[in-house]
């Protein structure tokens, strides 16, 4: 522990001059490989489709609370409808609120064509600081894995001590700083960060959604995993599946 503390204190020292940022807008590009995620009777669909699609989401935050969503660029409103409705298909297009206060998270987001609204409390959920270091956008950044058994694969989360607030992009959240980028082991994810914008935000526009089917995070979390499984299985029967995966 001791020796871990010093490695932190060493990699945030040459900031330290900086003063630390509580609020902001960050705007981060969310690329997610689309071919991975046909499979079964979808995946005739893969001729259609690019491999990848990127979308823009920006996460608004201060000290209380924070909100992350589908950002409007109004320089790319045409090309950003259809791009958006690839990501909300499969699950993406999530708006995430978190109270640090209350300890609470409202996460809005469409599965599978259909609208939830999901509760939940700002849990942990068991990341693992590696010690690996990088700077990304400029800010000194340590390394957190995670392993997501839903999906099989391994969550990687870059976060920042230089900014003190547990937020992050989607559900990327609950360590000690800021997260600046994540990425997968198997390459279907990869959020970086584009643009950040320090100073104060408008109060309003932190605000928690409200539109969709009220479903508990236990609920939504099951029902994500019998349609994975449902989608897996198919996949076997046309003898597909990513070979060497962790179960």
């Amino acid at each position: 522990m001791r020796s871990f503390i010093l490695f932190l204190a060493l990699l945030v020292l040459p900031f330290w001059g900086r003063s630390q940022e509580t609020t902001g807008t960050i705007i981060y590009d969310v690329k997610i490989n689309v071919h991975m995620q046909l499979t079964g009777e979808r995946e005739r669909f893969k001729q259609f489709v690019p491999e990848f699609n990127t979308t823009p989401h920006e996460l608004i935050f201060n000290e209380e609370k924070s909100v992350y969503r589908f950002y409007e660029d109004p320089n790319q409103m045409v090309e950003q409808r259809g791009r958006r409705g690839f990501r909300n298909w499969f699950g993406g297009g999530a708006t995430v609120f978190r109270d640090f206060d209350t300890n609470s998270r409202i996460e809005q987001r469409e599965f599978m064509g259909k609208n939830f609204v999901i509760t939940g409390g700002l849990d942990q959920k068991g990341w693992k600081i590696t010690g690996e270091a990088a700077q990304i956008a400029g800010y000194p950044c340590m390394k957190a894995e995670l392993q997501d058994t839903t999906n099989d694969r391994t969550l990687i989360a870059w976060f920042t001590p230089q900014v003190g607030i547990p937020t992050g992009p989607d559900t990327y959240a609950q360590l000690p700083g800021l997260v600046l980028q994540v990425e997968t082991d198997d390459n279907s994810l990869t959020i970086t960060p584009r643009e950040l914008n320090w100073g104060e935000v408008d109060e309003k526009a932190i605000d928690a959604p409200r539109k969709g089917k009220e479903i508990t995070d236990e609920e939504y979390q099951e029902m994500v995993r019998k349609t994975v499984e449902n989608m897996r299985a198919q996949r076997r029967q046309q003898g597909g599946g990513r070979p060497g995966g962790n179960k």
